[in-house]
């Protein structure tokens, strides 16, 4: 199952805060559009949806769920990097 680390979840939270999601956004994790990355979105049927502090935070469709299962979500204070076994 994808993790995310506690200060990916912190980071996470505030870029929500300060785009003033309605509440309902959170942010996605793609890697098979042509938008791959992370980018501001809503949760789709069949997400894998990742709760930090209560809150949803991250979005990830099915594809992209199952290539990182096992890696976790971190942020290094500039940029967000996947740790664990390599894609």
């Amino acid at each position: 199952m994808f993790a995310i680390t506690e200060r990916a979840g912190e980071v996470l939270t505030t870029i929500l805060e300060r785009v003033q999601t309605k509440g309902n956004e959170c942010i996605r994790l793609d890697l098979c559009s042509l938008r791959e990355g992370l980018r501001i979105d809503h949760e789709m049927v069949g997400d894998e949806v990742v709760l930090f502090e209560g809150k949803k935070v991250l979005a990830i469709d099915p594809y992209t769920a199952e290539t990182c299962a096992l890696q976790t979500l971190d942020c290094d204070g500039s940029r967000f990097i996947l740790l664990g076994p390599k894609l």
